[in-house]
């Protein structure tokens, strides 16, 4: 097989999740830090782009890993199911900021914030090293192609 994508086995399912991770909170710390200083355009911004980015990783995630995994006999299900539940919580958390942002121009997210790093930590540290301890290299391979179509179709 000739490789054409932009990941190679060398991209671990984790390096890859984690890159991703910390772009998220690289964007949350900064709508953080515009909201304390009452820069409400920029945070709205920060906020559109920030909602964007972690509705598409929650989509790269669970399209193209968890049902992935749950199709491989029913690997990691327990586990998928509960991060899909945590991704629903981190959906209503973001609603909530999206609307006190809207409606009162200010807004806490220290909730989502600590809800995200705690999700972002187990994937992190547990999940994704087993999952790339475990997964034989070709269906390792067919999540990161998986994950190339998902980034490359937006």
């Amino acid at each position: 097989i000739i490789r054409t994508t932009c990941f190679s086995m060398e991209d671990s399912i984790q390096k890859l999740m984690i890159n991703g991770h910390r772009a998220l909170e690289f964007s949350l710390n900064k709508l953080e830090q515009q909201l304390r200083r009452n820069l409400i355009g920029d945070a709205k911004r920060t906020f559109d782009r920030f909602e964007w980015a972690l509705k598409r990783h929650f989509l790269i995630e669970e399209k193209a890993i968890f049902i992935f995994l749950n199709q491989e006999n029913g690997k990691e299900i327990s586990s998928t199911f509960n991060l899909m539940q945590e991704h629903g919580n981190l959906l209503e958390l973001l609603k909530i900021v999206k609307e006190e942002i809207n409606f009162h121009g200010t807004a806490d997210v220290s909730r989502l914030k600590e809800s995200l790093l705690d999700h972002s930590r187990f994937e992190n540290e547990e999940f994704y090293p087993r999952l790339d301890k475990e997964l034989s290299y070709s269906q390792k391979e067919e999540i990161l192609e998986k994950i190339e179509k998902s980034v490359k179709s937006e």
